[in-house]
């Protein structure tokens, strides 16, 4: 990055670096103490910063470990490491996954890498699918919504559908 205030250039550099130090071996992680686990949502808004970044190695590595976790019916685990403080019944991160996967090829034109992550984003576009059509009946302002989620539980029960999960899912199959 160049920019004329060397101020905001290293600022730049200094949150790189951050992002860089939060990595482990399976993936970004959002703070060094109670969130001791991988959310792939932070997993593709760092992935994005660091592909933007010039460090698509980095994102390269923990892709697969996103894909590891993939359920047999497509579901990704929205939370994932070796410490989970809880289980998520939440539909964002197959989008989440397709996106980082597709952003990774769109910045590398790495077409053999992409091509063995294939099968593990058809899945999770499958499993979006999926929960539509099993959203299908609804009527009234949720028609065509996936399913309720407990995607913001610090925000409202689990009962109620979340824009993100919705959101995702569009930018995913997109």
């Amino acid at each position: 990055i160049d920019v004329p205030d060397d101020f905001v250039e290293q600022g730049v550099k200094a949150s790189t670096a951050y992002l860089l130090l939060a990595i482990d071996p399976n993936g970004p992680h959002p703070g060094p103490l109670s969130h001791d686990s991988m959310w792939v949502r932070d997993a593709a808004y760092i992935g994005l910063a660091l592909l933007q970044l010039g460090h698509a190695d980095t994102v390269r590595t923990y892709i697969p470990n996103i894909l590891a976790s993939q359920e047999p019916d497509g579901r990704i685990p929205p939370i994932q490491g070796d410490d989970i403080p809880w289980d998520d019944e939440e539909w964002d991160a197959q989008g989440q996954t397709i996106f980082l996967a597709t952003s990774y090829y769109r910045y590398t034109g790495d077409l053999k890498t992409l091509r063995t992550w294939y099968p593990s984003l058809r899945a999770a576009a499958h499993f979006i699918i999926d929960l539509r059509e099993a959203e299908s009946e609804t009527e009234g302002p949720a028609a065509g919504l996936l399913p309720p989620s407990k995607s913001a539980e610090d925000l409202g029960p689990e009962d109620r559908h979340y824009y993100w999960d919705n959101f995702w899912s569009v930018v995913g199959l997109e």
